[in-house]
């Protein structure tokens, strides 16, 4: 035997017939047996290589390390949302030139890649920082960190779970403070609690800050405190230029100071453009019982400074001294463009407010002031248990349901399938038995019988797959534009579900309508769906659906900014847009509000489109316009008969019923869904609808309404943004479309044009 093996050894190709002629039998089959084994060893030895092979020759040969990776602001971070990645790299013996790419999984479970332009390039023995942008799927994802060079990878560094930073969920509040504390901390730690988390986190360097505002996208408040000016200085122009687009397309940020309020608000100051009013002075205020008072705070407060304001914007919400209430607000509020802030005339960084334990109460009244007062309260249960049967608790969730409605790609119905699957196990078991048993008599007939079971139920199958998928890509899109007409700042979102019929990949972007506007910025990637459901953003794990990855670069704007994304046959996928830029109207809108807080005055529309259903929206009251609005119409609000706000809001347009309860589960009624999606808090918040609002809260626009400003809603037969595949335009795609634009138009009221300050 022994022999055998060594000719083995000696001549491979000739030792299988002297195995047969030389051996036994025993000796034959244990030989022959281990020589099977060897061979698939020898197989699966070259199938592991195969496989585990790396897919990206390293072609530069220099070291180099990726030596930290900070994700998110203070090390926290939203699923689904923009998060900055913040990369320390160090060159070795040669120059380290290339770009990032960050790779993690999207909500669906594919790879992503995410690129910028953003060029790395690091002289040999130093160091460098280079921030990326990314959408985590889940709460606990994954991260790869790569830097490419000429399409190879030349450094990789792997975070696993864990290890990024702490998640939160993708509907709970996140409030950064940059500087000293504010009291923010210990306001969502004692006094903010409700149905969603409030987190806290801090950034007290300034390099820590985004350059976009897209870094800022999970972020619902910014708090900032001027006592320390030499941390403001710190800002450069891109952190400063980053954060003022964001408040401007729908952010809040709450501003705290008194001593240097005049040093940041003045003409050329960091904060020129958030100015609350007139700053006159800053003074002692010795009269303090009124600030503790409306808190009903015990403890006593010795003696602050105030900056003094006139000519105030917005609302105030308290004041420091009630015998001077004109001058001396504590706390106002104000729009800036689509985005609100809110201004503490205080320093709550400084004596004595940094040792008032009351401090976190002022804070947390400051921070819910915008806010559905039911989403602060216990869940409701009819809120929660709806989830249980639709698949979602957001508002979003409603959105991504409808869009999914495809009119020639209607899915089965799972009843039918349960039904289906139950007759077959029937047929295939009992049935076919009694059937040759009790009928034929011939239990060898079932090699006939079996078969052509499993083939009739393969082609009822085939026949209903084929009935219900259509042969053609399809879109559903709903698109919302906002303009503010005081900055000329249009603002777009629209949400795009693409139906695939076969398996193919997709290169796309998003073209904007010059005639609009001609500088749109965008930023196009996946969607996510809010909660934990199946395919939820709040998932606490997430296994790779494929192995392919798909690339969103962030920097492509418009064309391709999607590229190689795969879609399996009769698969959908969900699609975000968000795009921004100025337009040039010679609109005019000269409206002014009576004693009574009724509309007077008129507006001339000249948008490139006509206005459908139009609805304006202003205080307690909406006004239905009478007729569709064309280019150039005046419209006389004398002429127009307000209707309550709330009413029209819980109401069925076009039905004489005053109150309706709202259906979360409707797909049907995109009109109805957009009212409750634009003005959430209004309408009575989760009371009402049933689903919450937490994770796109921009688009409403109950602050600009509450702020003192009017909104006119109406519906668009055009589309102003259109998915594009390969520089070619899906529109004859599109299966069905919806566009609404809203119109943000300041009012004058009576003491603004007759006193000219509060």
């Amino acid at each position: 035997m022994i022999e055998l093996w060594a000719d083995w050894v000696r001549n491979p190709w000739n030792f299988r017939r002297r195995l047969r002629d030389e051996s036994s039998v025993v000796e034959h089959r244990i030989a022959a047996g281990l020589l099977s084994l060897l061979q698939w060893a020898c197989c699966l030895w070259i199938v592991t290589v195969l496989v585990a092979w790396p897919k990206d020759a390293v072609a530069w040969q220099g070291s180099g390390e990726i030596t930290q990776v900070a994700v998110g602001l203070g090390q926290r971070f939203k699923p689904g949302h923009w998060t900055p990645v913040r990369v320390t790299l160090i060159s070795g013996d040669q120059s380290l030139v290339g770009r990032l790419r960050l790779t993690t999984l999207d909500s669906d479970g594919v790879p992503v890649h995410y690129v910028t332009d953003q060029d790395i390039s690091i002289a040999s023995g130093e160091s460098g920082v280079v921030t990326g942008y990314v959408r985590f799927g889940s709460l606990n994802p994954r991260l790869t960190v790569s830097v490419i060079a000429e399409d190879q990878v030349v450094l990789e560094r792997t975070l696993g779970v864990g290890e990024i930073g702490e998640g939160v969920l993708s509907t709970d509040y996140l409030i950064v403070t940059f500087g000293e504390s504010l009291g923010v901390e210990e306001a969502t730690h004692e006094k903010l609690n409700g149905a969603h988390a409030y987190h806290a986190a801090s950034v007290t360097a300034a390099s820590e800050l985004p350059l976009r505002w897209e870094g800022y996208d999970a972020i619902d408040v910014v708090a900032i405190g001027t006592s320390d000016l030499s941390a403001l200085e710190s800002l450069s122009e891109k952190q400063v230029r980053a954060l003022q687009p964001w408040v401007a397309l729908g952010g809040r940020l709450m501003i705290s100071g008194a001593r240097h309020a005049n040093d940041v608000f003045r003409s050329g100051g960091l904060f020129e453009e958030w100015s609350p009013g007139e700053l006159q002075r800053v003074s002692k205020e010795v009269r303090t019982s009124d600030v503790a008072n409306y808190l009903s705070a015990a403890e006593e407060l010795e003696p602050f400074d105030v900056a003094v304001i006139s000519a105030i914007k917005g609302n105030v919400q308290a004041f420091v001294d009630s015998s001077r209430r004109k001058q001396r607000p504590l706390v106002t509020h104000y729009p800036y463009r689509l985005g609100a802030i809110s201004y503490l005339t205080v320093d709550l960084d400084r004596e004595p407010f940094a040792s008032w334990s009351p401090r976190a109460e002022l804070v947390a009244r400051v921070l819910r002031v915008n806010e559905d007062d039911n989403d602060l309260a216990s869940s409701s249960s009819t809120g929660i248990g709806k989830v249980s049967h639709i698949g979602y608790d957001d508002v979003v969730g409603q959105v991504r349901a409808t869009l999914d409605q495809f009119r020639n790609a209607r899915p089965i119905a799972f009843s039918l399938i349960a039904t289906l699957i139950g007759v077959y196990i029937l047929l295939i078991g009992p049935g076919d038995f009694f059937f040759l048993k009790k009928v034929i008599r011939q239990m060898h007939w079932s090699w006939l019988t079996f078969p052509a079971i499993v083939l009739s139920f393969s082609a009822l199958s085939l026949w209903l797959w084929q009935l219900t998928r259509d042969t053609k890509v399809k879109v559903n899109q709903l698109e919302v534009i906002d303009l503010d007409v005081e900055s000329q700042l249009v603002r777009g979102t629209t949400w795009a579900h693409c139906y695939s019929p076969r398996a193919d990949v997709y290169s796309l972007g998003m073209q904007i309508d010059d005639s609009l506007v001609g500088d749109a910025k965008v930023l196009l990637a996946w969607q996510g769906l809010p909660g934990d459901t199946l395919g939820g953003l709040d998932a606490t794990s997430l296994r790779p659906a494929l192995d392919f990855a798909y690339t969103i670069d962030v920097d492509a704007e418009s064309e391709e900014s999607i590229q190689q994304l795969p879609l399996n046959v009769s698969s959908t996928k969900s699609l975000v847009g968000q795009w921004h830029g100025s337009f040039s109207s010679d609109s005019e809108f000269a409206l002014q509000t009576n004693r009574n807080g009724e509309l007077l005055g008129r507006f001339r529309y000249e948008l490139p489109y006509e206005l459908e259903e139009g609805l304006l929206f202003y205080q307690n009251n909406v006004y239905p316009l009478k007729r569709t609005l064309d280019a150039g119409q005046v419209v006389e609000m004398a002429g127009l008969s307000p209707k309550k706000l709330k009413s029209q809001l819980q109401s069925v347009r076009g039905m004489t019923v005053a109150s309706a309860p709202y259906d979360a589960a409707a797909t049907d009624d995109v009109p109805r869904l957009l009212d409750v999606m634009t003005f959430y808090d209004l309408a009575g918040g989760r009371s009402y609808a049933n689903l919450s609002h937490r994770y796109q809260t921009y688009v409403d626009l109950s602050s600009a309404v509450r702020n003192g400003r009017a909104v006119l809603v109406g519906r668009c037969a055009r589309s102003v943004s259109r998915l594009v595949r390969e520089g070619d335009s899906l529109e004859s795609d599109y299966d069905q479309q919806w566009t609404f634009v809203r119109v943000v138009i300041p009012v004058s009221t009576k003491s603004e044009t007759e006193d000219g300050a509060l």
